[in-house]
């Protein structure tokens, strides 16, 4: 992951600060979280232009179907569930952050 800066929020009200503040390329986030939950997250940066095309991931331990369906339904982009493979998970990144550079240069033609 070499050239990767990360950001680390320390809840959900702190990451959406982090969010509209820094424009990451990438957000990763957990659904079950003290004060302000993923879903809510996920739907308030949804909601602002600023943010709303970042892509979203849920890394969480809410395994269920419902769960991974309502995290999509709500705008993530993908929907990962501990335990994972780390591999597994760098590639999910690398898609995410080569379909977000996908539309920035279709953006610029």
């Amino acid at each position: 992951m070499e050239g990767v800066e990360i950001i680390a929020a320390e809840n959900g009200k702190s990451g959406i600060e982090l969010a509209r503040e820094q424009l990451p390329d990438l957000i990763i986030c957990d659904v079950m979280m003290p004060g302000m939950d993923g879903h809510s997250v996920v739907k308030a940066l949804r909601q602002d232009d600023k943010t709303a095309q970042i892509p979203f991931i849920f890394l969480t331990a809410k395994a269920f179907e419902s769960d991974r369906k309502q995290g999509m339904e709500l705008g993530a982009d993908y929907y990962m569930t501990k335990p994972f493979l780390f591999d597994n998970f760098l590639q999910v990144i690398a898609t995410h952050l080569e379909k977000k550079a996908d539309v920035a240069r279709s953006q610029l033609r």
